[in-house]
């Protein structure tokens, strides 16, 4: 699931309820009713974006699509083999920077 990865890896209840586009109000009872999993930090919550992300899957309008379920160790490995080389990674600071010289 990679619909929020340009997030951090730990959300507020703010940016939760920024990225799910609803009021602070409704990610507490989220939280409060076992919707969202959270953790109590302090005096405030904490939610793993892994937790937003699966909320949104679970909240799908298509219910008769069936996902399946990777185990923790499949999420790394996906994860892990979906990094960029070194190679990879030169290959795409050539462009930007060429892309900036071109900006100039």
């Amino acid at each position: 699931m990679a619909v929020l990865h340009d997030q951090p890896e730990i959300l507020t209840v703010e940016q939760t309820a920024a990225v799910l586009q609803v009021s602070k109000e409704t990610v507490y009872r989220y939280i409060h009713t076992g919707l969202l999993l959270a953790s109590r930090i302090g005096r405030g919550y904490r939610v793993p974006r892994s937790n937003v992300e699966r909320r949104l899957w679970n909240q799908r309008i298509r219910q008769d699509i069936q996902l399946r379920e990777y185990t923790d160790e499949e999420l790394d490995h996906f994860l892990r083999d979906d990094e960029s080389t070194p190679e990879q990674r030169e290959i795409v600071a050539r462009i930007l920077r060429n892309a900036e010289r071109r900006g100039q």
